[in-house]
């Protein structure tokens, strides 16, 4: 083991999980497909996460071809992200000469509503884990190291979304119900047990 490199990116695990279990439900995604068809102009919220998180949306919702309004309106579709956190948690603890191991986890919900308010995609909870290391004596890059595993997961979980919403225009009456995972809005701030939590940085 090499001392303060080693990481297990289970991201795109976690995201191949949860298109697994969309298939269980209804969700079938065997061609790339257009965004359902409300979608055509959104407006788009996200009320908590990075920068980088939210300028990675964007642009891959007008990749697809969504025309993204300023403001909500008649033929506006809305887009809420109520929340984007991430927390860094500690899963084994080390002696000074001895390797510590953390988690990053990255949570997010979200959901569509058309312009007269019916939902076209119901509230989902996407989270994606990453696992890093090193030795307590030696923690130069450690930062670095960190900012680079939320750059990876924020594009990660972008995709994730996005096959989601695909996902809708093949199956839009799935899509409609709620994930039964994601939080109440009253309690979409609680943080996850054991866990530091906060927004993405920038």
């Amino acid at each position: 083991m090499k001392p303060g490199k080693r990481i297990r990116d289970l991201g795109l695990a976690a995201a191949g999980m949860a298109m697994l279990g969309l298939a269980g439900c209804g969700f079938h995604l065997r061609r790339p497909v257009a965004l359902p068809p409300a979608m055509s102009h959104v407006h788009l919220q996200v009320n908590s996460g990075s920068l980088a998180f939210r300028r990675e949306l964007e642009r891959s919702l007008e990749l697809a071809g969504v025309t993204l309004e300023d403001h909500g309106g008649p033929g506006v579709a809305e887009m809420n992200v109520p929340v984007a956190t991430y927390s860094n948690d500690m899963m084994t603890l080390g002696g000074y000469t001895q390797v510590s191991e953390y988690a990053v986890r990255f949570h997010v919900q979200f959901y569509i509503d058309s312009d007269r308010g019916e939902p076209v995609v119901g509230r989902q909870r996407l989270d994606m884990q990453r696992e890093y290391s090193y030795q307590s004596n030696q923690t130069i890059g450690t930062s670095g190291q960190i900012e680079q595993i939320e750059r990876g997961m924020v594009d990660d979980m972008v995709q994730a979304m996005m096959l989601r919403i695909r996902a809708a225009t093949l199956h839009p009456d799935a899509a409609r119900r709620a994930d039964p995972a994601a939080v109440a809005p009253m309690d979409s701030t609680q943080s996850l047990p054991g866990s530091v939590q906060s927004q993405m940085g920038n």
